[in-house]
């Protein structure tokens, strides 16, 4: 479906990304801090972003409602410093996962591991999707996919 297409076209076609974020695949995402924040403030932000668009969706039920508490709670007693990182895992298996690094190693094992797995698509759809807060990690994508799929 993708094979052919530049850089360029993939990065202005919304449906490429929706294939990514909603793709029935597993998926990691690095998200690198650059500035010091708790974790109650990163998933303070995540959690409402999340909220605000299953609401606009008329979406947000009550396994997404039980899916922020626990995703709150992983971050509760973190303090994420400028050049740490968060490791999401979206599985195909139906699980999301989280993991956390001071160093930007990828930790072998997951901080929480949380049970609905539109929860880690939200996330990684607020970053690449129509309203992404990430157009740098967009752009990038739509490089190394374009390349990939067309050596």
């Amino acid at each position: 479906k993708w094979k052919g297409k530049s850089a360029d076209e993939l990065l202005g076609d919304l449906d490429f990304f929706r294939d990514i974020f909603a793709g029935q695949f597993d998926k990691f995402t690095r998200t690198c801090l650059v500035k010091t924040l708790t974790g109650t403030e990163f998933s303070g932000k995540v959690a409402e972003n999340c909220i605000n668009t299953w609401k606009s969706r008329d979406d947000y039920t009550e396994d997404k409602a039980q899916a922020i508490v626990h995703f709150k709670e992983a971050f509760m007693s973190e303090t994420l410093t400028a050049g740490s990182s968060i490791h999401f895992t979206c599985s195909s298996a139906g699980h999301f996962t989280i993991a956390f690094s001071k160093d930007g190693s990828v930790p072998e094992i997951a901080s929480a591991v949380i049970e609905n797995l539109a929860l880690g698509e939200e996330i990684l759809e607020s970053a690449i999707g129509e309203h992404g807060v990430s157009p740098a990690a967009k752009k990038s994508i739509a490089i190394r996919i374009s390349k990939l799929l067309n050596e």
